[in-house]
């Protein structure tokens, strides 16, 4: 991790930490509040097609939640490169999850990019694969 943060790289790792959480508690409704609501959004999950649009993307998260009843992932080694309106965070996420009663470990390498849209950064990507 960097030693030393702009506010505006805190304020996109706060975003970031904000996905991870609605994630790790399988919570829609604040999986909802980390996206921007467009339909040019963009969510890659693991050997999955693309998906585009809000609407897409979050029934890909209904889906994942229903079959997980438990999870928890550890961001390792966040690189964030943050300008003017856009930021990526570049991370390797450690996963355990539970799903139809088994459980499940790995690591994946994700990227997420983030637009600042008034005063709050709104995830408009996330790509994750091996």
């Amino acid at each position: 991790m960097q030693d030393f943060l702009s506010e505006q790289q805190k304020e996109v790792l706060e975003a970031n930490r904000a996905f991870y959480s609605a994630f790790e508690k399988l919570s829609l409704a604040k999986m909802k509040e980390c996206w921007e609501h467009s339909p040019d959004v963009v969510c890659i999950h693991p050997q999955q097609p693309a998906l585009t649009g809000f609407e897409a993307i979050m029934d890909s998260w209904v889906g994942i939640f229903a079959s997980t009843s438990y999870m928890e992932i550890d961001v390792q080694d966040p690189v964030i490169m943050a300008g003017m309106d856009l930021a990526v965070v570049h991370c390797v996420e450690s996963m355990m999850a539970v799903a139809g009663g088994q459980t499940n470990r790995g690591q994946i390498r994700a990227t997420n990019v983030f637009r600042k849209i008034d005063d709050s950064w709104k995830m408009i990507l996330h790509h994750a694969g091996p």
